[in-house]
């Protein structure tokens, strides 16, 4: 969420930023950082999502099930996709001639970002421990929420991928590493 929003959008206060799954591990993330920036945040999310994208500062949550994200929503400055496939296609349309679109599930099209006079990428997620240490000092500053879906054993690591990309987890899964026995 830090690397998309600031270092690769250089997300400004005031501007307007579409959250995809804003309850999910990294759209909760993503809603406090631009919140906290002082953008302008919409989120998408469903069902116990919707008042957990609130809760963290979405400024509006539109529950994608029951409404579509693209009915009256224009000229956003950046959207961050978590979803992929047709909402992400779908997310060109909301956004501002010169907005950007980045991706962390997959690289987006590029004839279609062309089509919509906008900039869009894929954020492949690489990090450094000077990186590491400006997150920590900006979620301590700004009191960023930890959500936690669950804790899962090494042996279920499986599990927790499917889970992760089945949709249904609020927050970050953590996957605990017994300590090995002396």
């Amino acid at each position: 969420a830090w690397q998309a929003l600031f270092e690769m959008a250089d997300l400004k206060r005031g501007q307007t930023v579409l959250v995809h799954a804003g309850a999910g591990g990294v759209g909760t993330f993503a809603v406090q950082f631009a919140h906290s920036a002082g953008a302008r945040v919409i989120a998408t999310a469903s069902d116990a999502g919707v008042e957990i994208a609130e809760r963290l500062g979405a400024d509006q949550v539109i529950d994608y099930r029951a409404t579509d994200f693209v009915e009256g929503l224009s000229g956003v400055d950046l959207v961050l996709d978590t979803v992929g496939g047709e909402t992400q296609q779908r997310s060109f349309l909301v956004l501002r001639p010169g907005g950007v679109l980045l991706s962390t599930v997959s690289p987006p099209d590029e004839a279609l970002a062309k089509a919509h006079r906008v900039t869009a990428g894929f954020v492949f997620h690489a990090s450094d421990a000077s990186r590491l240490e400006k997150v920590v000092r900006h979620i301590d500053s700004a009191g960023t929420t930890v959500l936690l879906d669950r804790t899962m054993p090494l042996h279920a690591l499986a599990e927790a991928f499917a889970y992760q990309g089945s949709g249904r987890a609020r927050g970050k899964i953590v996957v605990a590493v017994a300590a090995a026995n002396r």
